[in-house]
């Protein structure tokens, strides 16, 4: 613990009594000088002036050291009384309990001691202890110990559970005996506590204990208010409203939620005592008389307990009046006292973990009393009072008006209460003690304003004075403000008890108070820097005003009732790391007068539903007339929305407001009009022609205030403009509130003949074509012969919204007419009540059963229902939907066979249906669910005229949708295109001449009139000003075109399964010329098509194949019609040279753009990986059959990482868990010019049109790869749109610096092809929506000029060479394939020379390369560019050297000497180019590279691709070095036998040590690979097998030897024995691994029985590898499947992924026997599951418990365990974590399935199997990851089969072996894994 730096001497001297002993120190030096040398004594005295003063008190403080260091002492005293009847205090009326146990209730007792003061805290096991008992008890205490009665504390910790100890406890009187007893034993506890003292060390430290306390205290609706024990409507606050109660508003207080601990330790660190203190007022929920106070205090002990040594543990009541454990904002639960008490002693116990102890900290404390009034009843309440006591005639109450009676006269008698109020210090910290229930707020204010850096509140101390609101709490009324013993003082007694406390704490720190917080976040400079005119913070505590942040004096004054301290938005930027808090208007308003103001900005949260009164609330007056209001009901269709009012004049907002969320507004008035801004978003809310008001009147809450919050309020004198409005909501970085999904379709039906053709056909046994004439009207039928099996359907549109009334509508009901219970069957439309537009069944008011569904049906819309019963079974079928839309159990309430049926409404005429019900059919049988969807598919829905108006209502004009458009503070962003001019664009490219060359996929999704509708247009800039005005239509009718590129005259265009050159050459601006170049492309889906076309700089055309994993286009084969010749391209990306029709493979695939960087790297996208840049190059890669190389690509952002939108959230209908997240990447770019970011760092910007954005990262150098972190700190991506039609599909660099972005506009940009079913229905509609429209837009620097686009086209050569050092990359690519096309020649000499000497590397670089592309690169130049002083310079003469090796020998030895390269990226391309060279000299140029370089896996792989002709090379270097012996093994080929065989021969010698590890491993898999040469290594064999047996556990060379075991035939019987030995319990489980592996390849009948037996003394990692060995062969399978069945191997084991191999095994006795053994799920469908479990998501979840089951069932795949990697996506990085989403992805997760995670099987031709999924697949091999989570790479040689089932590696039937609540803890655990506290 830690000294206050303020203290001072003084302080020390008065407190701890050191001025005496200083003083008789002095009288001892006088002493030892002679008396009578007075002189000499002066003189001494004179010289030691200075000692006496200082050094001489610091003498005197060294020698008291003992004195003055901290002494402790604790004991724990029974207190349980021996009677056999008590009185229980701690409810309204009296009541007894029986004779306690031993032990039921304890003081805890401390006492510290330092120097002279000591001090007593008593914590008794007590509802409340009135003062005359607390003076009681510290008189005994202080009589035997000496300990001043005001240092002794005496506390109850507020059990409801123990005996009675005051009077007038409410209706309970004290009870006499325990009343005697008690004071004694607690001062018995002081006194023990007191002998025990030691020295001691102390120290504190507080937590947070979020979840573990909330307020119980809610705001009722004002329509809701309560009577109180008078008579009177005056209860506008009350204690525990219930689980979401529709009544209340919400919370009328804060939170205190700080958990504190103050620990004392003997100096040897064994535990003397916790003294704790939390702010919960009790549990209640059993636990023992003590409730959870005692249960923590004797568990936390237990924790702490050190060799036997347990501390005195003590919870100490915080302040808690209006406290509780229970959520009443979340769902209904029944917390177990003891999982809620074991939580909070793990809290504790880490807390006291972290407590840094002090051996003498200052002790201080503080004693105050205060006399309060007491609120005293009026002669009417008096005589009120008397009449009931005389009617009580001397009982004791029995009910709440009678207690109130007798507390009347009480407090009549006792007019004022004396309090006792303490105060503590010890060291920094600083405890309060007070004898109330004071409420959250109060603790908070005591905190926040105490001068010391720490402080805690115990209340209930030193006497019992009843609960103590606030001011103004008291005007909200409510159990706590009702006048009595127990609630009586005076309205200003809580700003007196804390003035009185803050006092008390000023004299102990000898420092004034602090003050209050004023946050200083982002959000608040913001503010402060727009210069408000008046700022309220709403942190304020109390006091009826709002204090003005922004200087100017201008405090908002409270009128009426308002809660202080509410939680206001969680916002970082406004509060950095403290909690934020608002102001909550509950009736109330604020006032403030603030001139000239023209801005409004601020937040408010509505907590009452538009459904409860007229007009919602007002939000904010202006003036007399001027309101900003929430809708209500009589509000129409602005019910829940802005309105804006001036006098009559109204102006409505469109926004449905979420309830009880935060919403940002700007109130905004310019010269003519008013703007509301909502959520940040840049189209005003609301737009009204309205003057300015002159009044400087302001009242937020108006005339009818909404009940609400409010926070960060400021007033602007200036009128704020869309983007500053924009700015004020930005800087707080807070994600917009979602808005509502768009209206699902409503739709209106077409001729219904059909439809009763089809039903009539099932022949009913009623049929009616009218089930309701009109609206309001109920049909009744009576109709025999109908038992409990039976179905009835029919058609319905409701008309009302559906949360206007509690249940929307009745459609259909069965039974007893006007029968008040209602009792029956009754099928309607949930409402506000719950289920709001959900289909429910209810079984009357009585039984109360009810099935709810899970769809919510648009109103205005129709409907077909089927509702069937049969028995007991009830389901309900919508819309011809193949699942029941609600399936559950219902039994019969209507009388035995009753015949009335009721269509429109319920029998008792309850919520009768606003709408239409027709074509009513009844049937006596169970429909089938093929009769419902066959009549349900006999109608034609058709779009309502009203939807469809509505649904193209939401394209926004070119001009707002830029408006909507978000980007970084110094950029602006301007239209360049727009529709007509351009439709459906989706990629671009200039051409040399300056014209926008356009592709359009206008066919997208699914074609146009099933035929192609793409197009290729051209624009032009007629005016130079980077805009185009004039649009010429190239060339149409082609199919999904999704690249192009201009070439020569004309453009390439990508459109699968072609690539077509087009070009005019009749100058029409048409495309007469029309040539396939390349044909075979992969057609498929249109999002996975070939596309992304540019110019490399090695002078061929990249592209990207389009696909988005490797095995999607494996076997395409591409047709080159001018060279005439095939290639085998498979799913690898490209490079073409068109003139010569040549075509080579490239690292793929990429699926949308494939872009490179200023130095050719070359960087790749797919929907959820939005960048990675391939290290390698595929044609590396290829050189060697027998190498199997690593994944080249490095993925510089994680899978699916966030995105930051400016628009909501849209519905997805699968990969829930990736909302707001990337899920459709594509176009990545490198930016390539100065103009916009001009800092020397690599920026790359990737779009995603799903979430109308796209996203820019900076990119730094890491060796020959890159790092990447996101660029903007804001909000919003660096473009960011709020409008969800804007679907940027392609950003590029301009030729004028600037970022250009291609916007296809559409509303729906996903195809339809990848929704489910669900999302097809829904969708339908919108599919083409946004056809015709399209946008292109560019980014530039706010205050810079625009640049011009050049015009290359007629540029002469000469003239071409300086754009090669422009500082735009496109320019410089233009200028430098114009060279290349031309083959200008010409200018060999001034490209050479800006090779040479150009300042710009980039510009050299261009010259390289062009000088390449004209066949004129000299040897001077390579030599020179090979020692270029920049690196990638270096890296490219490298890459262009290789193709010189044959003519130039002695290229490759200039390129050998830079082995040693001071870059990395350098020395990498050494190793690639090397490898294609033959000569000596590069083969151990390569060796040397290897292996000093050995350690990194790109060169590493790099080297072992070359050919085999450096093996030999390569094998003595590595031999040398003693590394990469194991990768040369893997490489070798036959050519390479002699080599191969003098390695091994090396390898088969033991070192002066002996044999070492890495030599075993080697020979090991060498082995593998030559089976039949094991015989060759006996010897070694031998030494291994000797090493094997040695005694001793698992070692790295036993563990390698056991590799090479298993090889001879002679010794096959011994060495299984052998290896058999060592599969026990004690080994390790890398021995195991090395074992199972050696038996494995061992092979046998015998082999699975060895394993099997070991199985019980196995851990679960070394049973998965079992069990994946077992796997590999089906003979072996079967014998595991055998162990199950005989109960060796408990089915549980077995996890839910090697369930499904088995179940879905290729071997039908396998399958069998799997199938009968794991059942999928119990015959259930996916859907049916879905339903059955449903229930979950109603389950209080423990995310504690959904831990384990997360471990148990998915650990193994989404956990990385060792370092190995995942073999599922990890789940600590999803954002979207609704219960919904989470349930789905669990209990379905084959519904959608990204095809990376498809599983799959190989077969080896061993005959092995081995299952996973596949991560590569490459000419030559493939990359497994196998289920354990490990990678294998198998060569294509050894396989002899691959076969994958389509679905996702994870499994259906998860949820097989859980429990609902294990389903709802694991989905709890999901929504917080990652976060905060996991």
């Amino acid at each position: 613990m830690e000294e206050d730096p303020d203290q001072s001497w003084p302080y020390l001297l008065l407190k701890d009594r050191v001025l005496p002993s200083s003083l008789r120190l002095v009288m001892v030096l006088l002493k030892i000088i002679n008396p009578a040398s007075l002189a000499k004594r002066l003189l001494l005295l004179s010289a030691l002036g200075s000692y006496l003063l200082v050094g001489l008190l610091s003498l005197s403080a060294d020698s008291q050291l003992a004195e003055q260091n901290l002494l402790a002492g604790a004991h724990v005293q029974d207190i349980t009384p021996p009677f056999d009847s008590l009185l229980i205090n701690g409810g309204f009326v009296e009541r007894r309990r029986g004779k306690m146990q031993p032990g039921d209730l304890k003081a805890r007792c401390f006492v510290l001691q330092r120097g002279e003061v000591s001090i007593a805290v008593a914590v008794v096991d007590s509802c409340m202890i009135p003062r005359d008992l607390c003076d009681r008890t510290k008189a005994l205490a202080s009589q035997k110990t000496g300990i001043p009665i005001d240092r002794i504390v005496i506390a109850a910790t507020h059990t409801h559970s123990a005996p009675s100890t005051m009077d007038y406890c409410l209706g309970t009187m004290a009870d006499p005996a325990y009343t005697e007893f008690l004071p004694s034993k607690i001062a018995e506890g002081i006194v023990k506590a007191y002998g025990k003292i030691e020295p001691a060390q102390i120290g504190h430290k507080q937590v947070k204990a979020t979840g573990y306390n909330y307020n119980r205290r809610w705001i009722t609706r004002p329509d809701q208010m309560q009577r109180d024990p008078f008579g009177d409507k005056t209860v506008r606050a009350m204690m525990h409203p219930g689980f979401r109660n529709p009544k209340y508003v919400g919370p009328s207080g804060p939170v205190d939620d700080e958990l504190s601990v103050l620990s004392i330790q003997a100096l040897n660190g064994d535990p003397i005592g916790v003294l704790a203190n939390f702010s919960m007022h009790y549990h209640g929920g059993g636990g023992g008389p003590a409730d959870y106070f005692g249960l923590f205090s004797d568990r936390l002990a237990k924790q702490l307990a050190v060799g036997g040594r347990e501390p005195v543990c003590a919870m100490t009541q915080g302040t808690s009046g209006d406290l509780h454990l229970r959520d009443y904002e979340g769902d209904r639960t029944n917390s177990d006292i003891s999982i809620y008490t074991d939580g909070l002693v793990e809290i504790a116990k880490g807390a006291v973990e972290k407590v840094r102890y002090d051996r003498s900290p200052l002790l201080g404390m503080d004693q105050k009393e205060l006399t309060l009034s007491r609120r005293l009843p009026d002669a009417k309440r008096l005589a009120w009072a008397d009449k009931m006591l005389s009617e009580m005639k001397g009982q004791r109450p029995k009910n709440r008006p009678e207690v109130y009676a007798e507390q009347a006269r009480y407090i009549h008698k006792n007019p004022t209460e004396n309090l006792v109020l303490q105060t503590l210090r010890i060291g920094n910290l600083g405890i309060t003690t007070i004898p109330n229930e004071v409420y959250a707020i109060t603790g908070l204010k005591l905190k926040a304003w105490s001068p010391f850096s720490s402080t805690f509140n115990i209340e209930l101390a030193n006497g019992a004075a009843g609960y103590i609101p606030p001011p103004e709490q008291h005007a909200l009324g409510g159990y706590t403000t009702w006048p009595a013993r127990t609630a009586g003082l005076e309205v200003e007694a809580e700003p007196k008890i804390v003035e009185t406390l803050l006092s008390s704490f000023e004299s102990l720190a000898g420092k004034p108070r602090r003050p209050s917080l004023r946050h200083q976040g982002d959000y608040v400079k913001w503010i402060m820097a727009q210069k408000p005119l008046a700022y309220f913070q709403c942190e304020d505590l109390g006091g009826g005003k709002l204090d003005d942040a922004s200087g100017q004096g201008r405090s908002g004054h409270v009128e009426g009732m308002v809660a202080y301290h509410l939680p206001g938005p969680e916002c970082q930027a406004i509060s950095e790391q403290n909690s934020n808090n608002a102001i909550q208007l509950a009736g109330g308003r604020i006032s403030v007068t603030v001139p000239k103001a023209r801005t409004l900005s601020f937040w408010f949260w509505n907590g009452m539903s538009n459904t409860a009164r007229d007009h919602t609330g007002d939000l904010v007056q202006h003036g007399v007339s001027r309101f900003l209001k929430i809708g209500g009901k009589a509000d129409g269709e602005s019910s829940g929305s802005l309105i804006l009012q001036d006098g009559e004049k109204r102006f409505f907002g469109k926004t449905k407001l979420a309830l009880k969320a935060w919403h940002h507004v700007v109130m905004s008035q310019e010269e003519e009009e008013v703007k509301i801004y909502l959520d940040g978003h840049i189209i005003p809310e609301v737009s009204a022609p309205l003057n300015p008001s002159e009044s400087e009147q302001w009242h937020l809450g108006g005339e009818l205030p909404v009940e609400g919050r409010l926070d960060e309020v400021a007033w602007f004198k200036s009128a704020f403009s869309q983007k500053e409005a924009a700015r004020n909501f930005s800087a707080s970085r807070m994600t917009p509130p979602a808005r509502p999904a768009p209206p699902r379709p409503k739709y209106d039906r077409g001729a219904m003949a059909g439809y009763q053709k089809a039903v009539l056909a099932s022949q009913p046994s009623v049929w009616l074509d009218h089930g309701n004439e009109a609206s309001q009207q109920r049909v009744q039928k009576k109709i025999e012969g109908i038992e409990d099996v039976y179905t009835v359907e029919f058609w319905v549109r409701n008309q009302l919204p559906n949360q206007i009334r509690p249940v929307t509508a009745y459609l259909f009901s069965r039974g007893v007419d006007g029968m008040k219970e209602a009792e029956g069957d009754h099928l309607g439309i949930g409402g506000s009540h719950l289920a709001a537009g959900k289909l429910i069944v209810f079984q009357g008011n009585r039984s109360g059963g009810l099935l709810t569904g899970v769809t919510e049906l648009e109103p205005n819309s129709w409907h077909h229902l089927a509702m069937i019963r049969e028995g007991e079974r009830v389901r309900v079928y919508l819309n011809g939907r193949s699942e029941p839309e609600i399936d559950g159990t219902l039994a019969r309430t209507y009388p035995d066979g009753h015949p009335e049926f009721f269509f429109g409404g319920r029998s008792d005429r309850f919520s009768i249906l606003e709408g239409r019900l027709d074509h009513v059919a009844l049937y006596d049988r169970a429909l089938s669910i093929v009769e419902i969807s066959e009549h349900y598919e006999a109608v034609n829905l058709l779009p309502s005229e009203k939807n469809l108006e509505e649904s193209n209502s939401g394209a926004l004009s070119p001009q707002d949708a830029l408006s909507s458009i978000h980007v970084p503070e110094s950029y602006r962003i301007e239209l360049v295109a727009s529709e007509p001019l351009i439709k459906d664009p989706v990629a671009i490219d200039w051409g040399a001449d300056g014209k926008l060359w356009v592709a359009e996929m206008a066919d997208y999704p699914s074609g146009v009139d099933g035929k192609p509708g793409g197009r290729v247009r051209f624009l032009e800039d007629l005016d130079g000003d980077g805009k185009y005005e004039k649009s010429t239509l190239f060339l149409k009718g082609l199919n999904y075109p999704a690249g192009i590129m201009s070439w020569r005259s004309g453009v390439i265009v990508a459109a699968a399964p072609d690539l077509i050159y087009a070009q005019d050459t009749t100058g029409d601006g048409k495309a007469d010329l029309q040539e396939v170049l390349y044909s075979g492309f992969k057609q498929g889906n249109q999002q996975l098509r070939v596309n992304g076309l540019s110019w490399g700089l090695d002078n061929w055309i990249h592209g990207a194949n389009g696909s988005h994993h490797p095995g999607y286009a494996k076997n395409t084969m591409i047709h080159s019609s001018r060279a005439g010749s095939t290639l085998p391209l498979g799913s690898m990306d490209f490079r073409i040279r068109p003139d010569e029709g040549l075509m080579e493979a490239l690292s793929g695939p990429s699926q949308f753009g494939r872009a490179r960087d200023d130095w050719g790297n070359s960087f790749g996208v797919q929907n959820s990986f939005p960048l990675w840049h391939y290290v390698l190059e595929e044609r590396y890669l290829t050189r060697n059959i027998n190498f199997a190389p690593p994944e080249i690509r490095r993925q510089l952002r994680p899978q699916n990482p966030r995105v930051f939108p400016a628009s909501s959230l849209q519905k997805r209908f699968h990969s829930f868990n990736q909302s707001g997240r990337f899920t459709s990447a594509c176009s990545p770019m490198i930016y390539r010019d100065r103009l916009l970011f001009d800092d020397e760092q690599v920026h790359a910007l990737t779009c995603e049109p799903f979430h109308n954005l796209v996203q820019r990262v900076v990119l730094d150098r890491d060796g020959y790869s890159f790092k990447a972190k996101r660029a903007e700190e804001g909000a919003f991506d660096f473009f960011a749109s709020e409008d969800r039609w804007c679907r940027p599909v392609m950003a590029r660099t301009g030729p004028d610096g600037a970022v250009w972005v291609v916007d296809m506009y559409r509303y729906m940009i996903e195809h339809p092809e990848w929704l489910p079913d669900e999302g097809k229905r829904e969708m339908k509609a919108h599919e083409r929506k946004g056809s015709g429209y399209g946008r292109i837009y560019r980014i530039l620097p706010k205050d810079e000029p625009v640049r011009e686009i050049p015009d290359l086209a007629k540029v002469a050569p000469k003239n071409l060479v300086r754009h090669l050092a422009s500082p735009n990359g496109i320019v410089r690519d233009l200028a430098h394939r114009l060279l290349v096309e031309r083959k200008a020649v010409s200018v060999t000499g001034q490209v050479s020379k800006m090779a040479l000497k150009h300042p710009s590397p980039k510009a050299r670089l261009h010259a390289l390369c062009v000088l390449d592309g004209i066949n004129r690169l000299t040897l001077e130049i390579l030599y020179s560019a090979c020692k270029d002083p920049h690196p990638q310079l270096r890296r490219h003469a490298v890459r262009l050297a290789e193709n010189r090796w044959d003519k130039e020998p002695e290229l490759v030895v200039a390129v050998s000497e830079m082995i040693d390269d001071v870059d990395l990226g350098v020395r990498l391309q050494v190793a690639c180019s090397l490898g294609n060279s033959k000569r000596p000299e590069a083969g151990h140029a390569l060796a040397a590279l290897a292996v000093d370089n050995a350690a990194d896996p790109m060169i590493r792989a790099a080297v072992m691709s070359s050919p085999p002709h450096h093996f030999i090379a390569l094998a003595e270097r590595a031999l040398d070095q003693g590394v990469l012996v194991d990768e040369l093994i893997k490489v070798a080929g036959a050519e390479n036998h002699a080599a191969l065989k003098a390695l091994v021969t090396r390898l088969s010698q033991p070192g002066k040590e002996g044999f070492h590890a890495v030599q075993f491993q080697s020979l090991s898999h060498w082995a593998d690979l030559h089976p039949q040469a094991s015989v060759s290594l006996s010897h070694v064999i031998g030494e291994a097998r000797k090493i094997v047996r040695m005694p001793g556990g698992s070692s790295p060379l036993k563990i390698a030897a056991i590799s090479l075991l298993g090889r001879e035939e002679n010794k096959f019987k011994s060495d299984r024995d052998l290896l058999g030995e060592l599969l026990i319990f004690s080994e390790s489980s890398e021995m195991k691994f090395a074992v199972i592996e050696a038996l494995a390849r061992m092979g046998g009948p015998d082999i699975p029985r060895l394993m099997i037996d070991s199985w019980s003394g196995c851990f679960p990692r070394e049973r998965s590898k079992i069990m994946d060995t077992l796997l590999q062969r089906k003979e072996w399978a079967m014998t595991m499947l055998k162990a199950i069945g005989q109960g060796q191997i408990s089915p549980e084991a077995v996890d839910v992924s090697r369930r499904q191999i088995l179940r879905t095994h290729a071997d039908a006795g396998i399958k069998k026997m799997a199938e009968e053994l794991f059942p999928s799920h119990g015959g259930l469908t996916r859907a049916r599951q879905l339903k059955k479990f449903r229930s979950a998501l109603e389950l209080k979840a423990n995310p504690q418990d959904g831990r384990a089951v997360f471990n148990r069932a998915c650990a193994h795949c989404h956990l990385s365990v060792k370092g190995l990697p995942m073999n599922g996506p990890d789940l600590r990085s999803i954002t979207e974590r609704s219960k919904e989403g989470l349930f789905t992805s669990i209990l379905n997760p084959n519904e959608s399935v990204d095809p990376s995670y498809f599983g799959y099987s190989v077969t080896l031709k061993d005959g092995k199997m081995l299952f996973g999924r596949v991560l590569a697949e490459k000419e030559n091999n493939l990359t497994l990851r196998l289920l354990d989570g490990s990678d294998r790479q198998i060569l294509r040689k050894r396989i002899k089969g691959l076969d994958t089932s389509g679905r996702s590696l994870m499994p259906d039937g998860l949820e097989l072996g859980m429990t609902h609540q294990n389903l709802a803890d694991l989905i709890g655990f999901l929504q917080i894994f990652g976060r905060e506290g996991e």
